[in-house]
């Protein structure tokens, strides 16, 4: 059965201005509810071997990014939308305003945070994947896979996909006064990707060759956690490629080194809806 999102941002109306004094009336502005869909097999990660699955929820404050464009005069832009989660977790609300000259078209986004602000209108969909992430708490057992939807003036409803994987990793035994945790991959999974195959019913990014850092920062607390703390969550989206390696360090918020785990050393393919699961203690 499918899962059933109904959506609604809003869109800022163009102003237009003519060669006279007199300001040329604005086209007048539609409002439709558009349906949001997410197939069975697209809300959730499947961990390797035996682990669980990662579900997908809509959460208060998620935003996706819905591109506009109109072509006299020319333009193109991202409006991003705070969605309201509905009565399930796999359910939202937003309200769409476009007018005859500014429409939906090409793509919308989930997270908006990953849109390419220099992407605008072009024919190759981008999107960039974050260095850092906040924690509160004890962070999130939420997927943050980044997905899109083919968009269009037409299209209702708009059918939501997954661009690659996840990493999940418990931390136990993180030390008083831990700031930020570092996770190290041998693969490239932060900066700009180009998304393959975004008209097909499997887009997806790839992990770049080199490796790269991911920085957790600990927010709710200016220095860091207050007491030792097991089952603290990272995760972090993961284009497709093979993984090998994951180094796990925290540091306190003078960036002294609290901890360093055991480098964790695997070989795992990871594509569209699949995930790697570590757990953290020494």
């Amino acid at each position: 059965m499918k899962n059933k999102i109904a959506l609604a941002a809003s869109c800022t109306a163009l102003l237009f201005s003519g060669c006279s004094q007199m300001e040329a009336p604005q086209p007048e502005a539609e409002v439709e509810v558009i349906d949001l869909v997410i197939e069975p097999d697209e809300t959730r990660v499947q961990f390797a071997a035996t682990e669980n699955t990662a579900p997908f929820e809509w959460s208060s404050g998620d935003q996706i990014a819905v591109h506009l464009s109109q072509s006299s005069p020319a333009k193109s832009i991202y409006d991003v939308v705070t969605v309201t989660p509905g009565s399930s977790t796999n359910t939202a609300t937003y309200l769409c305003s476009t007018t005859s000259k500014l429409q939906r078209d090409k793509y919308a986004i989930y997270p908006a945070d990953i849109k390419d602000d220099s992407n605008y209108g072009n024919s190759t969909l981008k999107v960039m994947l974050p260095t850092s992430y906040n924690i509160v708490g004890k962070a999130t057992t939420w997927s943050p896979v980044p997905m899109i939807a083919q968009n269009g003036p037409s299209v209702n409803p708009l059918v939501f996909r997954q661009l690659g994987g996840l990493l999940r990793i418990r931390c136990d035994n993180v030390p008083k006064n831990t700031k930020t945790i570092t996770v190290t991959l041998d693969k490239g999974v932060t900066g700009s990707f180009t998304v393959s195959n975004p008209t097909t019913t499997a887009p997806s990014i790839s992990a770049g060759t080199s490796s790269s850092t991911v920085t957790f920062t600990i927010s709710d607390n200016t220095t860091g956690i207050t007491a030792a703390q097991n089952e603290i969550y990272l995760n972090i989206p993961l284009p497709k490629g093979t993984y090998t390696s994951a180094a796990v360090v925290c540091k306190n918020a003078s960036e002294t080194v609290t901890k360093t785990y055991t480098t964790k050393t695997f070989s795992v393919v990871v594509d569209r809806k699949t995930g790697i699961k570590l757990h953290c203690s020494e």
